[in-house]
């Protein structure tokens, strides 16, 4: 798993309670929107907090719900009619520690 917050972390805000309180990055260059577009994707509803426990894996099987290894996301954040997309940086924990709203492009590579 390659790790990419280096890349990002000076453009992303820290522990929001809101979506729309996360800054909108529009500058990235190819290489990083590319990186971006190669992450893990979770898509969740308009009415979900960044502050939710949403990162967590399935339970084990004893009945333990664990954070998940992955730590950088891209998160689809669907509403009736609009569609958000923002970095995620959970720093292990389970819910979005930090993060940045961007506009994805396509015909980027990492």
């Amino acid at each position: 798993m390659r790790d990419n917050r280096q890349l990002f972390a000076h453009l992303c805000s820290r522990k929001e309670s809101q979506w729309e309180a996360m800054e909108r990055v529009t500058d990235l260059d190819d290489a990083r929107m590319g990186i971006l577009m190669s992450l893990p994707q979770k898509i969740v509803t308009w009415d979900t907090s960044p502050m939710e426990d949403i990162f967590y894996r399935p339970k084990d099987r004893k009945g333990s719900s664990r954070t998940s290894e992955q730590i950088e996301w891209v998160v689809q954040r669907m509403g009736e009619e609009d569609l958000q997309y923002y970095y995620v940086n959970t720093e292990g924990f389970s819910y979005a520690r930090y993060g940045f709203r961007f506009t994805p492009r396509t015909g980027t590579k990492a």
